[in-house]
């Protein structure tokens, strides 16, 4: 390998990596035979249980298992659980997850390592989980989340500065770490603001210093920024919601839902069994889309303990 090529190797391994710090932050109907039997089987399809549960699509030998979680970090969980029973029965041949580019394609070599190396941590992320469960089995996964310059170009369109983009982020990312129990936010900005500046390729009219964030969020969500009270709502899709945050997480929304969706049916044209582990709220953004091009779904949940 010449020199050029290992640094550009060593290069895309850290951009992956910096892409899970990121975003850690996607005709069917008739009978859903490759399910199997149910754990316990939803009677009507019209009634959707609440997370996590799955819904599963089939028709024409084309089936699709939709895992609508929540945001869990112990293997033990009922999300992971249900993950878990599903994948098993479903033997998927590829995963969709939430938090890996689509732009990295299918069960990226980086992206296999990263999860490999993270799959056994004590916190553990539903999307490692899932995507570690595909590569043991020898099948695929891949991301549904949108590339930087999908952001940046969305975002920038509807006249958003790329300055409120990177608070944004910031914004957003404050829950994960909270829920993985990283509490250090000086050091956590830090390295955050340095993989953003390489994986979105932000100039310094976007790049803020720890106190320079802090004033825009005063200024932007016009409240004091409090690390411990940063709640995953702020950075929601809130269409009249009052934070700048909110505005921006509408638009995200959208970006996203539109990434999720086009990689989902690329990946149905490819497979025949496909698995999808996304937060619940994806489920309710893209569910009438689902229903109307794949038909009406049956649910399933784990059984009460």
């Amino acid at each position: 390998m010449s020199l050029v090529s290992h640094y550009a190797a060593s290069a895309a391994k850290k951009l992956a990596g910096f892409w899970i710090f990121l975003i850690l932050l996607s005709g069917f109907c008739g009978s859903p035979s490759v399910f199997g039997q149910a754990s316990v089987p939803e009677p009507s399809a019209g009634r959707e249980p609440a997370p996590p549960f799955a819904a599963a699509y089939a028709k024409n030998g084309k089936n699709l298992c939709y895992i609508s979680s929540v945001h869990q970090v112990s293997a033990e969980s009922t999300a992971f659980k249900l993950i878990r029973d599903r994948f098993r029965t479903v033997n998927p041949q590829v995963v969709l997850v939430e938090g890996f580019p689509a732009a990295s394609g299918i069960s990226p070599g980086s992206l296999v390592e990263y999860v490999r190396r993270h799959s056994k941590d004590k916190n553990l992320d539903e999307s490692v989980y899932a995507a570690s469960l595909a590569i043991e089995a020898g099948d695929e996964f891949i991301g549904g989340e949108p590339s930087p310059d999908e952001m940046k170009g969305g975002l920038g369109a509807k006249g958003f500065a790329m300055r409120d983009l990177f608070g944004y982020l910031v914004v957003r990312q404050i829950p994960v770490w909270k829920r993985l129990g990283k509490n250090d936010f000086r050091g956590l900005f830090h390295d955050f603001a340095k993989n953003m500046e390489t994986a979105y390729k932000f100039d310094d009219s976007a790049l803020m210093s720890r106190r320079a964030f802090e004033s825009w969020y005063e200024r932007a969500n016009k409240k004091k920024f409090d690390f411990d009270g940063i709640t995953p709502a702020e950075a929601g899709p809130v269409t009249d919601g009052a934070l700048l945050t909110q505005k921006i997480g509408v638009e995200m929304d959208r970006i996203r839902e539109e990434s999720i969706l086009k990689t989902l049916k690329d990946m149905t044209a490819r497979f025949d069994r496909i698995m999808v582990v996304y937060g619940a709220q994806h489920y309710q953004n893209e569910r009438e889309e689902l229903s109307e091009i794949f038909g009406p779904p049956e649910f399933f949940t784990l059984p009460a303990r």
